[in-house]
């Protein structure tokens, strides 16, 4: 017999989605051992769904992309027992689901509303195959939807970090600040299963942290590094103001700082393949490193983490606390280095010079030569109140100070560090010993050390944004900039090349606020859609030191 592949009851199912709150919806098992039986259950992520829906799309490629089955089914024709026939047996196949819906005048529309995909399954004769499908927009739009689970732990300050299959990794983070301003953290970690639409808790990290700085490696593993315990969000008392510094609106204790890196190994497969026991299982696994000597990291430490090759990467950490609790001009870094069977291990600390002045959070990115050596480490902002200069660039070598009466000398930067420049967001700037606001974008050509200023550009007009969250969208050559204080539900478009409002994609105001979110950017090659995906997690919607702000667990998703 022809392999099959069996669609039961999903017409109703696909209305209960929207009548159970977006739950999952149900498909019943198939029995017929010697059929080929493709058991789905479907998510939607917009409440329209059920009532918008006019056909369904099934697609197969194998491993090379190639279509090996499709056929469309008319939302009339979805019956009790619908039968697709004519799957092959494929190993490593893709499963596209593509939904249309129908226009004011009943007719299907040419392309596709809601679109998902599962990769990595395999389809055998005599076999059922159990899939889980969250469909997504695939309208680019100024509204983002809600995946239909929420995070189990809400928090914000965390690390959101992009796995080799597609998943997101969410880690630590603050959940909560009390009336007395101090934010406390957590252990937890999550994984989003973008193809499934699952969130699953997973093992605690050996330590709560936030603020910290997460790198993926090659054997799909995650190192956490550094971050602190808490964070005081009240403007600093005459006693807690650093000599020569401004009073700073956000703070942390000296004895705050994570000193500890963490190798963190997240469960594989992911939730379809384990399924149908695809894949080789990898065990859920969290283990501090051993280091030859303990790691100088403190408070108001910046930290990059620039990979340098498959098995290394290199960490600069600059500026920051000292132990006496005073600010500090050194610099630091090391290397992580993962080795064939999956153990990584810490080398020796290096001491750069030390930087003529002290720096307290400077904005950071890695020079490097035209073969990608990296030459040193250029760090901006955070410098004392009566500083000439805005930066510095520190290596092994020396130390040398730049932009010399630039007048931006910014604290509580948001940064990227892109195409040989560094761009930094808006902040506070450091001026004859007060903080004030400053509404720019900043590109540092690490080429020739110019200096480009935006025009006031990013919302709400005369007021600055910390702790928003930055991302790039590559494919549209834009910065994205999700939230941020005085901003909190701001979701800003910035052309990268001109520094200027991307136009094709107005920013709008979000539906809920956002402050020290994260943002993850799904790549075309892992989406489910044909577009990339953003997904945005985390945040607070209030960050005034009164304790009034909660975290938020819902994670939104836009199409790019």
């Amino acid at each position: 017999m022809k392999n099959l592949f069996r669609l039961f009851s999903v017409i109703f199912s696909l209305f209960a989605i929207v009548s159970c709150g977006g739950e999952e919806s149900s498909v019943s098992d198939g029995t017929d051992s010697a059929e080929q039986n493709v058991d789905v259950s479907i998510r939607a992520i917009t409440p329209e769904f059920a009532e918008q829906i006019g056909a369904i799309y099934f697609s197969i490629t194998d491993r090379y992309g190639n279509e090996i089955f499709h056929q469309s089914i008319r939302k009339e024709d979805l019956t009790n027992q619908t039968e697709l026939k004519g799957i092959k047996d494929v190993t490593n196949a893709t499963l596209s689901v593509s939904v249309f819906a129908r226009d004011s005048e009943g007719n299907n529309e040419q392309s596709p509303r809601w679109m998902g995909k599962v990769r990595g399954l395999n389809f055998e004769k005599g076999t059922t195959t159990e899939v889980d499908v969250m469909l997504y927009s695939s309208d680019v739009s100024n509204v983002e939807s809600t995946m239909t689970q929420s995070l189990s732990t809400p928090r914000f300050g965390h690390t959101a970090t992009l796995l080799a299959d597609g998943r997101v990794l969410i880690a630590g983070g603050f959940t909560s600040c009390g009336s007395n301003g101090k934010c406390q953290t957590t252990d937890s970690v999550e994984i989003i299963d973008v193809e499934s639409g699952e969130i699953q808790p997973l093992t605690n990290m050996t330590e709560s942290r936030a603020m910290h700085t997460a790198v993926a490696l090659e054997d799909g593993s995650v190192i956490f590094i550094g971050g602190v315990k808490g964070l005081n969000s009240y403007l600093q008392t005459a006693d807690e103001i650093f000599d020569n510094f401004p009073a700073l609106p956000y703070s942390f204790s000296q004895s705050s700082a994570i000193t500890t890196i963490e190798h963190y190994m997240p469960p594989y497969p992911k939730s379809n393949m384990v399924k149908n026991n695809l894949g080789v299982p990898v065990s859920n696994i969290a283990r501090t490193l051993t280091t030859p000597s303990p790691i100088p990291f403190a408070t108001f430490q910046s930290v990059l983490a620039e990979k340098i090759s498959s098995s290394e990467t290199v960490v600069f950490l600059v500026g920051g606390l000292d132990s006496e609790g005073k600010p500090s001009g050194k610099s630091y870094k090391f290397s992580l280095i993962l080795n064939d069977s999956g153990e990584v291990s810490v080398s020796n600390v290096t001491e750069l010079s030390e930087s003529s002045e002290p720096m307290l959070l400077p904005a950071l990115a890695a020079k490097k030569d035209s073969s990608g050596q990296i030459l040193g480490v250029l760090a901006l902002g955070g410098r004392p109140n009566d500083s000439e200069y805005s930066a510095s660039f520190i290596s092994e070598s020396g130390s040398e100070d730049k932009g010399k009466d630039a007048g931006y000398n910014l604290l509580f930067t948001n940064h990227i560090a892109l195409n040989n420049a560094l761009y930094v967001f808006s902040g506070l700037k450091n001026e004859e010993g007060s903080t004030k606001e400053v509404n720019k974008i900043f590109k540092w050509n690490l080429d020739d050390d110019s200096l480009t200023v935006s025009k006031d550009l990013i919302q709400p007009g005369d007021k600055a944004i910390t702790f928003a969250e930055v991302v790039y969208d590559e494919k549209n050559g834009r910065f994205i900039a999700i939230g941020g204080t005085n901003a909190s539900d701001y979701y800003q478009a910035v052309n990268a090349s001109t520094l200027e409002w991307y136009q094709k994609s107005p920013s709008h105001k979000m539906s809920d606020s956002r402050i020290m979110s994260k943002a993850v950017i799904i790549p075309v090659e892992k989406s489910s859609t044909e577009n990339p995906l953003i997904f945005i997690t985390g945040g607070i919607n209030s960050l005034d030191g009164t304790g009034s702000g909660s975290a938020n667990g819902k994670v939104k998703v836009n199409n790019l």
